[in-house]
């Protein structure tokens, strides 16, 4: 039992995307005393993307690649690997779930085991699809299991004009004779920019109209099992004194989030997944980001607002409890503060 990463095993086709370098601007309410949480966000290489083939790959039901006993690292985000334990688990079940395989001609993989995340489908595998229907438009899409009835994967996938995808069952596996497989597009949390503009362009085109956007958007995380803000009937009056309209994003169908957020054009709210729908506001938004007091800042969300040419605001939030991580605490605001911040998000209007 081997654990490799697939180059050594594949077919080098064609670069997708070159190297290139971006420098992002401060948050343009940044602190002083804040410099070192973007310190290291301020400047990036992004490696060229490219496109290989794989021969004769089984795929389990959650989406664990193997080349005949190799599981390929490629199956999984390279910040999570699973355990010698689980791998070992893993070949059990190749065994026995890859005994009579469904076989598929080609197709192409675009998932890790992150991507059941609103976040990580539409940051990291996404990019993937559309790098990879640069050179290959009309690709069978293979998708573990797991994402088999998730609305925002079925509905995103209608912008690109992709075939209905093949799930793999969950008491079966595939066998694919040539499998396609582009590298990630960028590392997770990072973004070439140009591309993600692309995707999201891609999907505003498919799902709404061009409009001059005007509206004003707080996500509410109330109905999340963490990071929501415990104190927020305090800052609803201050919400409604400046216009804006509070907003469960879990409540909305994918295509739903896409059209208000193309009508957007200031989006505030804890740090969340729903924040990766900045995406599809049009350029020269406001973005605000609560994030935990004392948790090293995550700056995907920093990341992403200069690649989509917004304008990014953060406000730091007292984490509530101190016997858990603070990542996945629930914060409590200062409304006083928050309020000095909506001020000078909208001087910036």
């Amino acid at each position: 039992m081997s654990f490799e990463f697939c180059l050594n095993k594949s077919t080098y086709i064609t670069k997708l995307s070159e190297e290139c370098h971006f420098t992002r601007k401060n948050p343009v309410n940044l602190k002083k005393h804040d410099i070192h949480l973007f310190a290291d966000a301020l400047e990036y290489t992004n490696a060229p993307s490219e496109l290989h083939l794989l021969n004769n790959i089984k795929i389990l039901p959650k989406g664990w690649l193997y080349k005949r006993s190799t599981l390929l690292k490629e199956s999984f985000t390279s910040l999570k690997y699973p355990s010698h334990r689980k791998r070992f688990r893993g070949m059990r079940k190749l065994f026995y779930k890859g005994m009579f395989p469904r076989r598929i001609k080609e197709g192409v993989w675009i998932t890790d085991n992150w991507s059941y995340n609103y976040f990580h489908w539409c940051a990291d595998a996404l990019p993937r699809l559309y790098l990879a229907s640069l050179k290959k438009p009309r690709l069978q899409l293979l998708l573990p299991n797991y994402l088999e009835g998730k609305g925002f994967i079925t509905e995103s996938l209608l912008a690109f004009g992709a075939k209905e995808p093949i799930f793999v069952s969950k008491f079966g596996s595939l066998l694919v004779s040539k499998l396609y497989f582009p590298s990630i597009a960028s590392e997770t949390g990072h973004f070439n920019e140009p591309v993600i503009r692309e995707v999201a362009n891609k999907i505003s085109r498919h799902f709404a109209e061009e409009v001059i956007p005007t509206r004003r958007i707080y996500i509410s995380r109330n109905k999340a099992l963490m990071r929501h803000i415990e104190n927020e009937e305090q800052i609803f009056p201050i919400l409604e004194k400046y216009g804006f309209e509070i907003v469960h994003f879990e409540t909305l169908t994918f295509s739903e989030q896409v059209k208000l957020m193309s009508e957007c054009k200031t989006l505030i709210g804890p740090h969340g997944a729903g924040f990766v729908n900045m995406m599809f506001m049009p350029k020269n938004g406001n973005v605000m980001e609560i994030h935990p007091m004392d948790a090293k800042v995550n700056n995907c969300f920093f990341t992403l607002a200069s690649a989509m040419k917004h304008n990014h605001f953060y406000i730091m939030a007292d984490t509530v409890k101190k016997n858990i991580k603070s990542h996945l605490d629930n914060m409590s605001i200062n409304p006083e503060e928050f309020e000095k911040n909506i001020n000078l998000i909208l001087k910036n209007n």
